[in-house]
């Protein structure tokens, strides 16, 4: 799985400027948020396991914490069209 993958990913490199790259970074942002979809989704259906301890946060700042972490994740996707622009019209 890793050369598949890897030889997938590699071709990235072939992408001839960064306003191409806009293309890429859109279906990466559309298939977060299938993804995303799919997994809300699963769960409602599925409902929880039994006996099973989910944790939670037990103060506000570990909320914070847990929120940052996801600000994190899900807006590097963005950063990606503003550097596109920022190239494009230096």
């Amino acid at each position: 799985w890793a050369l598949l993958w890897g030889g997938l990913f590699s071709m990235i490199s072939f992408v001839p400027t960064f306003r191409h790259y806009r293309i890429l970074s859109l279906l990466g942002i559309m298939t977060t948020t299938y993804t995303a979809w799919f997994m809300t989704i699963t769960s409602a259906v599925e409902g929880p396991i039994e006996d099973v301890v989910y944790d939670a946060p037990e103060n506000l700042e570990g909320f914070f914490t847990g929120f940052v972490q996801l600000l994190f994740i899900y807006g590097g996707h963005t950063s990606n069209i503003e550097v596109a622009d920022v190239l494009d019209n230096p």
